[in-house]
C-alpha cells in the first residue's frame, strides 16, 4: 500500500503556491535553508524607488522593459532560467545556499562583454526580494514584483483620477514590438 501524504501538509503548499507565498518553501522545518526553486522567482522585479508604470508594459499576459526605460533602471524580469535587464541577458545556471542567503549564478551578455556574476538574495515572508551588494551588506535592497494585472489596475485607478502614484496611463511602446 501506497503512503499518502498528509492533507494538512499538501493544503498548505497549495495555500502558498496559489497566494505568491512560494518563497516561504524555501525554510526547511529543521531550522536550514534551503535554496528556493527558481519558480519562486519568475516574472518582473523593481526596486522601491522607482515604480512599476515607469518601467514595465503589459503585453499579454506578461511584462516587457518599455522602450523608453533608462538603462540603469533597477529592475530585472526572470522567464524560465533566463534574467534580462534593459541592457543584459543572463542565463540562470543555479541557486545555491551562501550562509542565511542565497547565491544566483548568472551567466551574462551585454552589448559589449559577457561575464559570471553571483547575486546574493534573500526571498522576505511578504514576497519581496532583498538583494545584497556583498558580505558585508546587512540592509540589502528591496525589490517588489510587478504583474501585468496591478499594471492594468493602476492604470485605470490613474485615469480616474486616482493617486495610486504608479505611473501615467500613458501607453508607452513597449521594447520588441
Amino acid at each position: 500500500m501506497r503512503a499518502r501524504k498528509p492533507k494538512a501538509k499538501a493544503s498548505l503548499t497549495m495555500a502558498l503556491i496559489c497566494c505568491g507565498l512560494a518563497p516561504c518553501l524555501a525554510a526547511s522545518p529543521t531550522g536550514g535553508a534551503r535554496s528556493p526553486h527558481l519558480s519562486a522567482l519568475q516574472g518582473a522585479w523593481l526596486q522601491q524607488s522607482t515604480t512599476c508604470g515607469e518601467v514595465y508594459a503589459a503585453s499579454g499576459g506578461s511584462l516587457r522593459f518599455r522602450k523608453e526605460v533608462n538603462e540603469f533602471v533597477p529592475g530585472f524580469i526572470v522567464t524560465g532560467n533566463r534574467l534580462k535587464t534593459p541592457v543584459n541577458v543572463c542565463k540562470i545556471k543555479g541557486i545555491v545556499p551562501a550562509g542565511e542567503r542565497f547565491a544566483l549564478t548568472l551567466d551574462c551578455t551585454g552589448s559589449v562583454s559577457t561575464m559570471n556574476v553571483d547575486v546574493h538574495f534573500t526571498l522576505t515572508p511578504d514576497g519581496a526580494l532583498l538583494r545584497y551588494l556583498n558580505e558585508a551588506d546587512t540592509s540589502g535592497s528591496r525589490y517588489e514584483r510587478c504583474t501585468a494585472a496591478s499594471l492594468r489596475k493602476r492604470a485605470v485607478g490613474t485615469r480616474t483620477g486616482s493617486s495610486l502614484g504608479m505611473g501615467s496611463a500613458d501607453p508607452s511602446p513597449v521594447e520588441g514590438e
